[in-house]
């Protein structure tokens, strides 16, 4: 496990590459025996000891107790710290989601089991061929999902951990290779490619890591239908292309925080005058506090995302006493300004596309819609003429026992936004770059390693 994340997913004969940052490996196995202790707590506790002594921010963890998340349980003592010591520390947990896929679906028994139930971690499962192999599927025992509320979609994704027809190799100290399988592997095999990615990134926390292998995962072609089995997709290996952008499309990565009760707005870069149809992917990652004794109300800070694709398209309401639609109309056109002469009166703001649960949901609609998910992502797709000067919208809302909290704090998170031009015209990132000249390319950074009395975090 530690061999592949130092080195990622290699076979023999391949050389191995140089790591991109350094690994500190920890033994916690086997615990002292103590037949009162059937969940491993003593373990949990020397992890969280060595993350808190040594400051590291990325933490892969290929082990946890057999037991699968159950939705009207408070969460599990592994989950509700590490959750918390994510949050406070800005650490990031990449998962194993468990290895009982298998198992009776009737009972539950087939579900990711803890800690890879985290609302501000990564639980990686496991398919059957790496990048770029196809067709791929779920390993036949990577554990399932959903998830318990505020992580619903569990795992996050899947990578290869070798099934019995295409086994993992293995590499042993004495240089030799045995062949295996399991979530264990494929975990350390995405944490390699988030090490890769904090080198080529001027600025990263654990929302930007995760945010990247939600963004780039490789969707299945029945991607909706196995969201509780495959999540996002198979994880890449690296995002060395993914930062590498085509003539026809742009990403965009936006950090940020925000407090309780603010708006933040983002004007999208679509160029002006764009003439092509245009696919827009958007994912959003934030970190929350979170509360061990609400089994449903588990998340306290929800991030909600508008957007408002044209900002000359407004809504009409009818005058009073009038039973009609509310059309929506360019504000530049002879019909809409006839109607304000005729007593219509305009929205305040530019009609907007839902993101998430349709307007009106209750709580229960929104929970499983995925308003406290941590994680979101969205496609959207537009005709030729149905943006200009796009803006997305975040707002945050918080919550303590069910209730609205008003207590102030800041929530730190990263949105991904990905441009494509699907008339393929081959100008669409120069045109980008042109127009808004304030992006800056991403530049590979130097991974920069500290001694544990040094100010700055570092990243492992």
């Amino acid at each position: 496990m530690t061999g592949a994340v130092l080195y990622g997913l290699i076979a023999p004969g391949e050389q191995a590459p140089q790591p991109p940052l350094p690994v500190e490996s920890f033994r916690v196995m086997p615990p002292p025996t103590d037949i009162d202790d059937l969940d491993g707590y003593w373990v949990l506790d020397q992890i969280k000891a060595a993350i808190q002594q040594g400051g590291h921010k990325l933490i892969n963890l290929s082990l946890g107790p057999e037991v699968a998340v159950e939705d009207d349980l408070e969460p599990n003592r592994w989950t509700s710290e590490l959750d918390q010591l994510a949050w406070e520390n800005d650490v990031l947990f990449v998962i194993a989601a468990g290895n009982d896929g298998h198992q009776d679906r009737a009972t539950g028994m087939h579900r990711v089991q803890v800690p890879a139930d985290m609302a501000n971690g990564i639980a990686v499962g496991a398919c059957d061929a790496p990048t770029p192999s196809k067709p791929w599927a779920r390993a036949p025992y990577s554990s399932m999902g959903p998830g318990r509320h505020g992580a619903r979609v569990q795992p996050l994704g899947v990578q290869f951990g070798g099934v019995d027809d295409r086994l993992f190799d293995v590499l042993r100290a004495d240089g030799s290779f045995l062949e295996a399988s399991g979530t264990s592997f494929a975990a350390p095999v995405t944490t390699h490619a988030l090490a890769d990615l904090i080198t080529r990134l001027p600025r990263v926390n654990s929302s930007v890591l995760r945010a990247f292998i939600t963004h780039f995962a490789e969707p299945h072609r029945r991607s909706n239908k196995l969201r509780h089995e495959i999540g996002y997709g198979r994880h890449a290996l690296s995002f060395e292309d993914a930062l590498q952008c085509d003539p026809d499309e742009a990403h965009v990565l936006i950090v940020d925080e925000i407090e309780r009760g603010d708006l933040l707005g983002y004007q999208i870069p679509v160029p002006t005058g764009l003439s092509a149809k245009l696919d827009l992917r958007l994912t959003l990652a934030y970190a929350t506090p979170v509360d061990p004794t609400e089994p449903t109300e588990y998340t306290n800070a929800a991030l909600e995302m508008l957007l408002r694709p044209h900002h000359q398209m407004y809504s009409f309401g009818p005058p009073p006493g009038m039973n009609a639609k509310r059309p929506t109309l360019d504000i530049r056109t002879a019909e809409a300004r006839q109607l304000i002469i005729d007593g219509w009166k305009q929205s305040q703001e530019p009609v907007a596309r839902s993101l998430g649960a349709p307007k009106g949901s209750n709580e229960a609609q929104l929970r499983d819609s995925g308003k406290w998910e941590t994680v979101r992502y969205h496609k959207v797709g537009f005709k030729a003429g149905e943006v200009e000067l796009p803006r997305l919208e975040v707002g945050y809302v918080a919550r303590r026992t069910g209730a609205i909290d008003n207590a102030p704090s800041k929530v730190p998170f990263a949105l991904l936004v990905s441009l494509r031009d699907k008339d393929a015209n081959g100008n669409l990132y120069d045109e980008i770059r042109s127009q808004h000249k304030a992006l800056v390319p991403a530049q590979r950074s130097r991974a920069r390693v500290r001694t544990r009395g040094g100010q700055a975090p570092h990243w492992y």
